[in-house]
């Protein structure tokens, strides 16, 4: 069940399909065990209730994620002494983790970005977002949103990366922001741009970010 979370968050029906059994009984009482032990988070969207149908499933341990991407391919290898760190820690898959990892921080130390931004004193919530029945073409999932008592959704966009494609970047966060205002149509957006390294922004993604914050300045 894990292994089959470690490639993405699922919904209880996607997962159980995956493992070749069947939702309730023992399945759920499995997904009940491995959340309060830590180990995976059950979330909604931010708009809807706890009771919602639209539930996912998500790995929420960090050293899981660690395990399932990098070192159980290569356990014989480890066991064995012939195992070389190189090729991964210089990989593609490497970076990609690193952005995912990134963004779980931003996500577990939401209230740090609230008080940095300034707006903590107001009451608010603060989680993941997804709209599967979106008119917006595409999936839309925004790992980072706030829904403020003072009307206003603070969208984030969390990037770890040396350098940032500015068309990509905002034509992707636009598309997102897009499919949020149909279910928000009468919230102001403050959309910000999270880094997780000191780069050089391009000015495009300047002008279209109301805020840009390093990852040093908000966490540590």
């Amino acid at each position: 069940m894990l292994q089959k979370l470690s490639a993405g968050p699922l919904a209880a029906e996607e997962l159980a399909r995956s493992c070749q059994t069947r939702t309730g009984g023992r399945f759920t009482g499995i997904l009940m065990d491995l959340e309060l032990e830590g180990f995976i988070e059950r979330y909604v969207p931010l708009s809807k209730g706890l009771k919602s149908r639209l539930v996912r499933y998500r790995i929420d341990d960090e050293y899981l994620h660690f395990y399932f991407r990098f070192i159980q391919k290569h356990q014989q290898e480890i066991i064995t002494g012939r195992f070389s760190s190189i090729p991964i820690f210089q990989g593609r898959d490497y970076l990609q983790w690193q952005g995912y990892a990134f963004e779980r921080l931003c996500r577990k130390h939401s209230w740090q970005i609230a008080d940095h931004l300034r707006f903590s004193g107001i009451q608010y919530k603060a989680g993941s977002w997804f709209d599967p029945k979106s008119k917006t073409p595409g999936s839309v999932q925004i790992d980072l949103l706030f829904e403020r008592a003072d009307r206003v959704l603070t969208i984030c966009e969390a990037k770890y990366a040396d350098r940032l494609s500015a068309e990509k970047t905002i034509q992707d966060f636009e598309r997102r922001c897009r499919a949020l205002l149909q279910r928000y149509p009468r919230f102001g957006l403050q959309k910000v741009l999270l880094l997780g390294k000191e780069i050089k922004v391009p000015a495009p993604l300047r002008r279209n970010f109301d805020e840009i914050l390093y990852a040093g300045e908000v966490f540590f």
